[in-house]
């Protein structure tokens, strides 16, 4: 019955061989996962999108509607450009300097309650 029995010593070669081959398909394993992630992800972080806010504009000197072109991954996207506001005629000929475009300089309108589906 010897003859049924097979080795179970492998040599130093063989080890290294079938270590690096196991360490080589766990890379390309995990680089194929990485670019599977990476190529469902990228068109949704590069994906245009429009947020429209209500605030008050000191160069209107009046509440504005405006309507802005974000850009960025998701949860970091930030204004680019404003697409319409309201302070202009026609709404979608923006002629300023799009200061509002910088968070930080747009004022909050005071809370007050405003028409059903209307924007607060």
């Amino acid at each position: 019955m010897d003859w049924l029995m097979l080795s179970g010593e492998l040599d130093a070669g063989e080890v290294w061989v079938r270590s690096m081959t196991d360490g080589l398909s766990w890379a390309l394993f995990l680089w194929a996962a990485l670019a599977g992630v990476v190529l469902i992800l990228a068109p949704l972080a590069a994906a245009q999108t429009f947020m429209r806010r209500r605030f008050w504009c000191g160069l209107a000197g009046r509440a504005v509607e405006v309507e802005f072109e974000m850009l960025g991954p998701i949860g970091l996207r930030r204004a680019v450009a404003v697409q319409s506001c309201s302070a202009f005629s026609p709404v979608c000929r923006v002629s300023c300097s799009q200061a509002c475009l910088d968070r930080k300089l747009r004022r909050a309108l005071p809370v007050t309650a405003s028409p059903a589906g209307g924007m607060p």
